[in-house]
């Protein structure tokens, strides 16, 4: 039975793209949560009718801000992971490269 050769291809350049792709978006949703942090109001701003609204209001407000900087926390770990990978692919290729140099292919 003849070897199976198996060609691993990756564009490495793309892939570090990505990473940094996924850092601006961290960053974009971290801007984000911290105006709607900021976007709260005195609960008696609208005096005693208003109190409930407002209360519900920043509540939820701060439940979005506490979503998009999860959300923003996964896309810095999106980001390691794309970075790890790019690097494991160089790193085969200059391995790969030298092995074959050395054979003198």
């Amino acid at each position: 039975m003849a070897d199976v050769i198996t060609l691993m291809i990756a564009d490495t350049s793309d892939i570090h793209g990505f990473s940094v792709a996924q850092r601006g978006h961290a960053n974009d949703l971290a801007s984000v949560a911290a105006d709607l942090r900021a976007s709260t109001v005195a609960a008696d701003a609208f005096g005693t009718v208003g109190a409930g609204f407002l209360a519900a209001l920043n509540q939820a407000l701060l439940r979005e801000a506490r979503l998009a900087t999860e959300l923003a926390e996964r896309f810095v770990a999106a980001r390691h992971v794309a970075g790890a990978a790019a690097d494991a692919y160089d790193s085969a290729e200059r391995s790969a490269g030298q092995s074959i140099s050395r054979t003198g292919l």
